[in-house]
């Protein structure tokens, strides 16, 4: 039976490139995988095996072709199929993690340049804001 490259490498047979990639460095590294880090160095053949049919169009094309095709009804990704797998969690966490920093820093920029510089006081050069009779401090 041939081997699952999907399934070693933890991503969704339509996965984006990208997200192959990321699935193969995090797996290498977060599992010390590699074998110059003193990994398992037949998981790490594996994974490399994975990730140079799947990263390359033209061999993952050939491979999906040879890979046989889904049975009718609930197949093999179809209880996980909107679930996102263990590498492909670290990515929407990253995705996530940057909109935020992104949205927090647009939030920054509209709180401190849309607003006056320096504050427009009354009565003259007085550290403290003066206050005309009857507003009572509104």
């Amino acid at each position: 039976m041939k081997k699952n490259y999907y399934k070693i490498l933890q991503v969704q047979p339509d996965a984006h490139p990208a997200i192959i990639k990321t699935a193969y460095r995090t797996m290498m590294q977060e599992l010390k995988m590699h074998p110059d880090l003193g990994g398992d160095n037949a998981r790490a053949q594996e994974l490399n095996e994975a990730h140079e049919v799947l990263s390359d169009p033209e061999k993952r094309r050939a491979y999906d072709l040879a890979l046989p095709a889904p049975a009718s009804g609930p197949g093999e990704y179809a209880a996980g199929a909107l679930l996102p797998s263990g590498a492909q969690k670290n990515v929407l966490a990253r995705v996530l993690a940057v909109v935020l920093v992104l949205l927090l820093a647009a939030v920054v920029a509209i709180v401190y340049y849309g607003r006056d510089k320096e504050p427009v006081w009354i009565g003259g050069d007085s550290a403290y804001p003066v206050v005309e009779a009857g507003e009572g401090g509104k």
